[in-house]
């Protein structure tokens, strides 16, 4: 979090407004989702949540990063 800026609480103030890009349901560890969610300033960060597999659980942070320029300009898409 430090090398991009990224402070803990912003990712989890910006979780209600955050869009999911990707669906991991077979990832390793159990089912994760990759979604775009802003920092304080509006900048996109990409947020990898750990989802519970049952409802007594909760849902944790795998990595967090600053998307760029491999991803197009919305950064909701991989670009080839």
């Amino acid at each position: 979090l430090l090398k991009y800026g990224i402070k803990y609480r912003e990712i989890l103030a910006g979780l209600a407004e955050s869009i999911m890009i990707e669906d991991y349901p077979d990832y390793a560890h159990g089912p994760a989702a990759l979604v775009l969610q802003q920092d304080s300033t509006r900048q996109p960060v990409h947020v990898v949540w750990g989802l519970p597999a049952s409802g007594d659980q909760v849902a944790f942070v795998v990595t967090i990063y600053r998307p760029d320029d491999r991803w197009s300009p919305d950064k909701l898409r991989r670009l080839k």
